[in-house]
């Protein structure tokens, strides 16, 4: 948790649909603090603030927008060199920007230290996937992949037919 408190700054690289979805959601929470929005476009990262606070006011259990709205913070990230420092102060990170760009800001965010929650898929490409794998593995990272389509009616049939073997035996390919 972050240093001088007993709340947790999070933060969310992505001004997206699903970026914006979980900064609704950890602004909701008690124990958040602050949600940093991370990106390169100062202008669509505050174009964003509206509709993470209609998500927050229609949740299930609405939140005070006041409150939701004093936690949002949008930082615009450097071109490259020096951003990892752009991570600093934050207890833990949603990865939730385009495929294409996870490989070099999930790379930037291992070297912070801090757990990561990367939105699927992890990379464009197999090799790409196995090299950040290993690269989180060595920094010792905790990590997990985002799924929000788990009790999807499609995906519950795949479920069930993986689950009967018709489809053969699943593996993994970096083990």
């Amino acid at each position: 948790m972050s240093e001088d408190t007993s709340e947790l700054t999070l933060g969310v690289l992505g001004a997206g649909r699903i970026g914006r979805i979980h900064a609704a959601h950890m602004a909701m929470h008690p124990q958040v603090g602050a949600v940093v929005l991370l990106g390169r476009d100062q202008g669509r990262l505050e174009s964003a603030l509206p509709e993470i606070l209609r998500i927050a006011e229609e949740a299930p259990r609405p939140s005070d927008q006041e409150q939701v709205a004093a936690k949002l913070r949008p930082r615009v990230l450097p071109e490259s060199a020096g951003r990892v420092g752009a991570y600093e102060g934050l207890d833990g990170l949603v990865v939730a920007a385009s495929t294409e760009a996870h490989g070099p800001l999930i790379t930037e965010a291992v070297a912070s230290g801090i757990p990561l929650l990367i939105e699927k898929p992890l990379a464009a490409s197999v090799e790409e996937q196995l090299e950040l794998i290993r690269l989180m593995e060595s920094r010792g990272i905790r990590a997990m992949m985002g799924y929000n389509r788990r009790f999807d009616d499609a995906h519950r049939q795949l479920r069930s037919r993986v689950l009967s073997g018709v489809l053969g035996t699943p593996g993994v390919p970096w083990r």
